[in-house]
């Protein structure tokens, strides 16, 4: 079916065929005939419209392409409906009604170009917006990278940091051993000197318990100086002062290893500070790296959410895509239609002015034969073979197939003649249809049906294909 454009102005070209065989041109209507025969509507339907059909009448004029051939133009009026129905109905029955069916079309190249750019576009933009995606996933996988670099160092450290602990606990604790030794040697040096001493003054309480006598004040005194004054009384002090020097020492080395305990406790104090203050740097670390990883969990969400849009996107553009492919097929299907009618169109219009120009030849001929006093009832001065001409051409049957048994050996015809074998030896001729100019020997005929039987052909014929019988 033929489609036009919808509300626009359009012409539309048809034959003028014979009202009998609907098949032969009707080549001596004129324009003024045609519109004087003629009644010509139109029957048009709208979708979605509760209205059947609206009618009106052809308002412009038809001329005439070349003989036998009408063209019609229509107003945007008459074209605004979505199915329309042409008729031409005419007066008499010399002339074939003619009923032109459309279906009409709202579509434009530049509309089907128009949505494929939109298309291309849409899926250029969804390209983008993956690559924008892909950018900040590897913009977050190198931060996040980052930031386990810094906790893995900050671990590092404070690793570092507890082996320098262990190894200053490790010292204090090699040192208060020396010290308990020390300690123990004084102790030891001490129980010496304190037997020693203890045996010297048992040897000077024998010495005065031996001497009877009264010993007064002073010669306590005499007798004290004279134990100092002895070697065992010089002994006894260089011991002693050795003894308080020890004491001294222990002392000294006591405050020393007071010093010693109170800056390592110092230093223990500090570093668990220090420890602390890491391992909250860690946990900070920690937490914002767990928000990071919220963030970009929220993100992959984000993107999930983003890809399974774009994807419907892309189902939504793909099918929009293959209805845009079966409407182009469409408009191509359209245009090899019109190239094909056009090109038909160009061979019948040929063929016309072929036959024109052969009519006019004869015309000329037989205007020049009537210009000579020739009698135009002979043929080469012969009226007895013009007669046999006459008497041939009058035998010559014309006739169409029908619907029935359409076969290359066998066609049902609308022949009207009772008798069986009637046309059997006789010879058929096509004059349309798929056998156009094939003839062929009829070899039976079937009266009842007016069926004819011939000698096979290349094809079957088609209902409505005219032939003639010589």
């Amino acid at each position: 079916m033929a489609e036009l454009k919808k509300n626009q102005m359009a012409n539309i070209v048809f034959p003028n065929v014979d009202g009998t065989d609907f098949a032969t041109i009707e080549s001596g209507i004129t324009a003024s005939d045609f519109e004087s025969k003629m009644t010509k509507k139109f029957f048009g339907v709208t979708h979605g419209n509760s209205t059947a059909f609206t009618s009106g009448t052809i308002s412009k004029a038809a001329t005439l392409v070349r003989s036998g051939l009408m063209q019609q133009t229509l107003k945007a009026a008459e074209t605004n409906y979505d199915y329309i129905i042409y008729s031409f109905a005419p007066a008499n029955t010399s002339l074939a009604q003619q009923l032109l069916v459309f279906q009409t079309v709202t579509n434009d190249d530049v509309d089907i170009y128009d949505l494929i750019s939109d298309v291309d576009s849409q899926v250029l933009l969804n390209a983008s917006m993956i690559s924008d995606v892909q950018s900040a996933l590897d913009s977050q996988a190198l931060l996040n990278l980052s930031s386990f670099s810094d906790v893995l160092s900050a671990a590092v450290q404070t690793n570092s940091r507890a082996l320098v602990i262990q190894s200053l606990v490790s010292d204090v604790d090699s040192q208060v051993l020396l010290n308990a030794s020390m300690i123990s040697d004084v102790q030891s040096a001490l129980d010496s000197h304190a037997v020693v001493v203890t045996s010297n003054f048992s040897d000077v309480m024998s010495n005065i318990d031996a001497v009877a006598a009264t010993v007064t004040a002073s010669d306590m005194s005499d007798i004290a100086s004279r134990v100092w004054a002895t070697a065992i009384g010089a002994s006894a002090v260089s011991r002693i002062l050795v003894i308080q020097s020890l004491v001294s020492d222990v002392d000294s080395q006591v405050l020393l290893n007071a010093s010693m305990i109170s800056d390592v406790q110092s230093a223990l104090d500090s570093q668990a500070l220090l420890n602390l203050s890491s391992f909250s740097d860690v946990l900070s670390a920690a937490v914002q790296t767990n928000s990071r990883a919220l963030v970009i969990e929220s993100m992959v969400s984000d993107v999930d959410s983003q890809l399974t849009e774009n994807y419907s996107l892309l189902s939504d553009i793909d099918s929009q895509i293959t209805l845009n492919t079966s409407t182009l097929s469409d408009v191509y299907s359209l245009v090899s239609d019109v190239d094909s009618q056009v090109l038909l169109n160009a061979s019948m219009i040929s063929d016309i002015d072929s036959q024109l120009l052969v009519t006019h030849s004869l015309l000329s001929d037989v205007e020049s034969q009537i210009d000579a006093g020739v009698d135009v009832v002979s043929i080469s001065t012969s009226t007895a073979a013009a007669d046999n001409l006459e008497a041939s051409a009058e035998v010559i049957i014309t006739g169409a197939a029908e619907t029935g048994t359409l076969s290359t050996t066998v066609m049902t015809t609308d022949l009207t003649e009772a008798t069986d074998d009637h046309y059997i030896g006789r010879v058929i001729i096509w004059t349309s249809g798929v056998l156009l100019g094939q003839a062929t020997d009829i070899t039976d005929y079937a009266g009842s049906a007016g069926t004819l039987t011939y000698t096979a052909v290349t094809e079957a014929p088609s209902n409505g294909d005219t032939f003639l019988i010589l």
